[in-house]
């Protein structure tokens, strides 16, 4: 049977069976496909409306950083997890994300240009975004989708030293930025939290913002309430955080709720809390997580590969991953289990209840392996104006 008689064999179920319950639930992939097949499965796929719906319901995946090879992502059942190269033939190694949202990655690259670029690996784009003057401080914050006018916009930073920042609004497809500054921002105890949210430099490693409720949030290191960007209006508020332990504290997403966890300062146990009432900013514990189990599990030696790789930075290899790398590494993919990064080819797999239930092999990987603080979920959005 021809593609067209059996793409017309279908046309003939109601709209909310085809669309809803059969095109909607495809990946990426196969959506495109589909749009292959026939025009009125192309036009359907091709709403605003589906393709919104259709990336909400992707699951979001941690990203996985590639020391000398291109970025992945985690997926699969947690005891049999694999690394899917998110689009190899567009970002080359060597590669640095800055943002990750809506299925779009924001990314630079001595071989792309000194820029950055903005692209959606499902759909196989890549576009240049203007650039910024430079100056030593310029970092990207976020990127976000600015629901009353449909636009994807990119939060960054720019400034000489830490003390003198300028926020900037820059529309994904446009030239221009908008200075929204900080001055305006009051009391200066919300300034001085939004400055200690900021990474300290383009290439700083931090905790990215989380996505929630349309705002973006961040955990900064020296406060005890997270800061929330306000994507409708543009401005920055404060909310209460779970605990005011400071320790190795860290915002995620878990399966579409606001979680926040904390670590004790002997880093045995994790506490995890979920945002329960967000207009009223309340926080529930959940679980409180046993480590000593899982950090005293056996770990597999480093490969020649990584021991080539720390010696030529002129780093000392071992055997046993840091706990800090174990913490910052550490991943909740559902309400149940966690992932942990800890060697160059492999995770740990655990439950909450801190029992070890085995590791995973990312096979296919030649070079050093670190789950990147990162997620993504896949679109089949467009890049605007590309």
């Amino acid at each position: 049977m021809r593609q067209e008689e059996s793409g017309a064999e279908l046309d003939d179920l109601p709209d909310e069976i085809l669309v809803g319950k059969i095109l909607m639930l495809l990946p990426p992939k196969d959506v495109g496909r589909c749009r292959a097949v026939c025009s009125s499965w192309r036009s359907a796929t091709s709403t605003p409306e589906f393709m919104l719906d259709h990336h909400r319901r992707q699951p979001l995946l941690p990203i996985v950083d590639i020391y000398g090879g291109r970025p992945g992502v985690l997926r699969g059942p947690v005891d049999s997890v694999a690394c899917q190269r998110l689009w190899p033939g567009l970002l080359p190694p060597w590669h640095r994300i800055h943002a990750a949202g809506h299925g779009f990655l924001v990314v630079s690259h001595n071989q792309l240009g000194s820029g950055y670029h903005i692209c959606n690996p499902a759909i196989h784009q890549i576009a240049l975004l203007p650039q910024p003057e430079f100056r030593p401080k310029n970092a990207i914050l976020g990127l976000y989708r600015h629901d009353a006018t449909g636009e994807y916009r990119m939060l960054w930073s720019s400034g000489h030293a830490w003390d003198e920042t300028t926020l900037y609004v820059l529309t994904v497809g446009d030239n221009e930025s908008r200075n929204i500054g900080l001055s305006s921002v009051s009391p200066p105890s919300l300034k001085h939290a939004v400055l200690d949210a900021l990474p300290r430099g383009r290439y700083t490693a931090y905790n990215p913002p989380v996505h929630h409720r349309g705002n973006l949030h961040w955990m900064p290191t020296c406060h005890a309430e997270i800061v929330v960007f306000d994507t409708d209006t543009e401005s920055f508020r404060l909310m209460r955080s779970a605990t005011n332990s400071h320790c190795l504290e860290k915002l995620f997403d878990l399966e579409g709720k606001l979680a926040f966890s904390s670590h004790d300062s002997r880093s045995t146990y994790m506490d995890v809390w979920l945002m329960e009432d967000y207009a009223a900013e309340i926080w529930d514990l959940k679980y409180r997580i046993d480590l000593s189990s899982i950090q005293a599990s056996p770990r597999p030696r480093s490969s020649a590969s990584l021991k080539r790789i720390y010696k030529s930075r002129k780093m000392m290899a071992t055997d046993v991953a840091p706990t800090t790398r174990f913490l910052s590494e550490l991943v909740m993919v559902n309400e149940r289990e966690l992932l942990a990064g800890f060697s160059d080819k492999h995770v740990l797999r655990c439950n909450i209840d801190g029992k070890l239930s085995g590791m995973a092999n990312i096979k296919g990987q030649c070079c050093y392996m670190e789950i990147s603080p990162y997620r993504f979920k896949q679109s089949i959005l467009p890049i605007p104006l590309i």
